[in-house]
């Protein structure tokens, strides 16, 4: 009786952890995917540059940047205009041609805090620009830019914490906030 209390204590508290770390494994894709983005965005940049047009990366803001990848992700829906993201599939990216945003709909939805509906994280091109004139928006011919970034269109919270009791090979009790840069 004893054996079969402790083998269900054991397997209740190891299927918690492997959902936990399957939500962890998704936070980490997620944010692989970002960091090449970021990376094939640096070096658009870094193309434009050396070329001395540096003022043609304005036209990048607010496009599809999947589109500076080589390959893009399996699971990689493609650009669609304004759907309707609680009939597309969680764990998938897309692009929603519409509002200019790269979208990614959560799959471990309990471990995962937006504002948004079903949970998701946006991400857009902007550029990074000294607003000379002073009117919230880039001009070409006054205002300096200085870069682009992908940055997430609202906040988002990553709350992969373990439920029970850390263990003492347990990793620390974290929240990954998006919106870094």
């Amino acid at each position: 009786m004893i054996v079969v209390v402790l083998v269900s204590l054991l397997v209740t508290l190891a299927i918690d952890r492997l959902v936990v770390l399957k939500a962890q494994a998704e936070r980490v894709a997620m944010e692989q995917v970002v960091g090449n983005v970021r990376s094939g965005l640096t070096i658009r940049l870094a193309e434009l540059m050396a070329r001395g047009n540096l003022n043609d990366a304005a036209r990048l803001a607010g496009t599809n940047p999947m589109l500076l990848l080589a390959v893009r992700p399996d699971n990689y829906l493609g650009e669609l205009f304004g759907p309707d993201p609680a009939a597309l599939e969680p764990g998938h990216w897309y692009f929603d041609s519409r509002a200019g945003a790269l979208c990614y709909l959560v799959e471990s939805v309990d471990y995962f805090e937006s504002a948004l509906v079903p949970p998701r994280a946006r991400f857009k091109i902007n550029l990074v620009y000294e607003d000379r004139n002073r009117n919230g928006r880039y001009d070409a011919e006054s205002d300096a830019l200085r870069g682009m970034q992908l940055a997430p269109m609202e906040p988002y919270v990553w709350d992969t914490k373990f439920a029970s009791p850390d263990w003492p090979w347990s990793a620390p009790r974290t929240a990954r906030r998006g919106g870094a840069g």
